[in-house]
């Protein structure tokens, strides 16, 4: 039973002593391209999302444009649906083609 206490180090502590002594067995070229290259690969994946991120956001403004030119044309299509039903009612009310639509001098027939 001791060898096996003794034989079980903890797992974290191994795996720091072996990352540092694989840090410490790379060349000083292999470190630097590593220390150099991993704040790079870093920045080229942010820069990537971030485009990704602009790209998304132009297409939903454009999407949100057209919905809203379209509300605007829809309030527009209501009013004068209003308008007209306003005016039909105060013609059949009043039979005044001003109510109609028309102007007292034009020359329309009123069918």
């Amino acid at each position: 039973m001791r060898s096996r206490e003794a034989s079980s180090a903890p797992p974290v502590a191994d795996r720091a002593h072996g990352l540092r002594r694989w840090w410490l067995d790379r060349s000083l070229r292999a470190k630097g391209l590593i220390v150099v290259a991993l704040p790079l690969i870093a920045l080229m994946g942010v820069t990537s999302a971030n485009l990704v991120l602009q790209q998304n956001e132009s297409h939903q403004r454009a999407v949100s444009i057209a919905a809203n030119n379209l509300a605007k044309a829809a309030g527009r299509v209501l009013a004068d649906a209003v308008s007209a039903e306003t005016d039909l009612r105060g013609y059949a009310a009043t039979r005044d083609r001003l109510h109609y639509g028309e102007h007292p001098g034009a020359s329309a027939h009123a069918g």
